[in-house]
């Protein structure tokens, strides 16, 4: 995948802002490792993410797709998750289907797609379109409390442009993003 910087989006625009990736661990885990239906549409966000110069917030990366989990007790996890939650500019939750074209179990991802719309994060919620029909009737309608878009991850895989410009749809204008710290040195604003 190509890192750099989207064309078309201002490097302006990018700086300061994170992106939380959520997605399966706990039920995409095998004897070998997590499995490659989750893996796979997990790692090509991640690249679409970092080329476009964005900060990423992944508990797959702190967890090492689940080799690490272990080391984490309940407590950490749900504290890191918040706090990225709290921090972060946009989330996208991964809902992969195994083998079988079921979605994966992912209470996690979940929950955070309740603290997101809490917290009034914008959400893009990726998910195999044959399995639209298998999403709970809280994902399907959460676009009535919150801004959320689902997204057919199948072609996203194909055509990453795709995600790239639904990520920069959630972003806010470049001259939004004047803190107050810089108004009161710039008091002629």
């Amino acid at each position: 995948m190509n890192h750099s910087i989207a064309p078309h989006i201002s490097p302006a625009r990018t700086e300061g802002v994170s992106v939380f990736v959520g997605g399966p661990i706990q039920h995409a885990l095998k004897k070998e490792g997590m499995t490659a239906e989750a893996a796979s549409p997990i790692k090509a966000v991640h690249d679409v993410i970092h080329g476009m110069r964005l900060h990423l917030l992944s508990a797959h990366l702190a967890e090492r797709f689940g080799q690490d989990s272990h080391n984490y007790s309940p407590t950490e996890v749900v504290l890191r998750d918040y706090d990225w939650m709290v921090q972060c500019s946009l989330f996208i939750a991964i809902l992969p289907c195994d083998n079988q074209s079921q979605l994966i179990r992912t209470d996690g991802t979940h929950i955070e797609l309740g603290w997101a719309s809490a917290l009034k994060k914008p959400i893009l919620v990726l998910a195999q379109s044959h399995s639209h029909a298998q999403l709970s009737h809280l994902v399907k309608g959460l676009a009535c409390v919150t801004q959320v878009k689902i997204l057919n991850m199948g072609g996203i895989l194909h055509n990453p442009q795709i995600l790239q410009e639904a990520i920069q749809a959630q972003l806010p204008p470049a001259n939004h993003a004047i803190g107050l710290s810089h108004l009161m040195n710039n008091p002629t604003l």
